[in-house]
């Protein structure tokens, strides 16, 4: 599902007489992905199962973060069940979405935690609760994505901002569409820009975009400073999931 609606662009003046809703969608899923694609992680609940290695050791990393685990099994060589791990056994570390919390963001370090089932607050783990030692061997299924917290929602939402950039990119794919240059001129003079330098901070800009299709392509900055300073703060960093 595209990070946002027709209504969030046509209350910026985007009438069905200038983009249909039928263009208006694909331009809306075409900007939605550059965002996947450029920031290295999704916005939204995704329900998704991954394999993992288990090393003996009592944590499973993740590089997206958990939204919610509906279980946790041990499988053979062939993706056959050995076992299914007791929830009471293990932390799901969520609480971006199930507390509010952000102070730590368990979305920058998403992690599932093996405990004492009886206490699970109680971290001393022995040998047998360790996740077994194996390749491809320890399958966590569930819902997975960078959401905000959701009062009506447990599995949360799309950050707002990610949802702004997501009109900005509409916006300026519609204005390329036009051939107008309208709000977007400073944008315009700003993709041109190869370096910038200031008292406290100078940055470079280069291989920027002129369009969804060729940020896409090229996994390049647009060149729009408002859409840039968003997709840079949520690129996820690099990386490597483990157990």
């Amino acid at each position: 599902m595209p990070y946002c609606n027709r209504q969030a662009v046509r209350r910026e003046g985007v009438s069905s007489a200038d983009v249909g809703n039928t263009r208006l969608d694909i331009i809306l899923e075409l900007a939605s992905r550059y965002i996947d694609t450029f920031t290295g992680q999704w916005f939204e609940p995704r329900q998704a199962s991954y394999v993992m290695d288990g090393r003996g050791h009592r944590t499973i990393y993740f590089e997206v973060p958990v939204i919610e685990v509906t279980s946790i099994k041990e499988v053979d060589a062939q993706g056959n069940e050995k076992q299914t791990f007791d929830p009471a056994g293990y932390l799901v570390y969520n609480r971006h979405v199930r507390l509010n919390q952000q102070d730590p963001d368990d979305r920058e370090n998403s992690k599932v935690e093996r405990v004492n089932p009886t206490d699970p607050w109680d971290v001393r783990l022995y040998g047998q609760a360790w996740w077994p030692r194996g390749q491809q061997n320890v399958q966590v299924d569930g819902w997975f994505g960078y959401t905000d917290y959701d009062s009506t929602d447990p599995h949360g939402q799309t950050p707002p901002l990610i949802e702004r950039a997501c009109v900005l990119l509409a916006l300026r794919e519609c204005w390329e569409r036009w051939g107008q240059e309208g709000e977007s001129e400073e944008a315009r003079f700003r993709s041109r820009l190869k370096s910038e330098k200031t008292r406290d901070q100078s940055y470079q800009l280069g291989g920027v975009a002129t369009s969804l299709a060729d940020a896409l392509a090229g996994g390049r900055l647009t060149g729009d400073p408002e859409i840039d300073s968003i997709l840079i703060e949520f690129r996820k960093s690099v990386g490597v999931a483990t157990v």
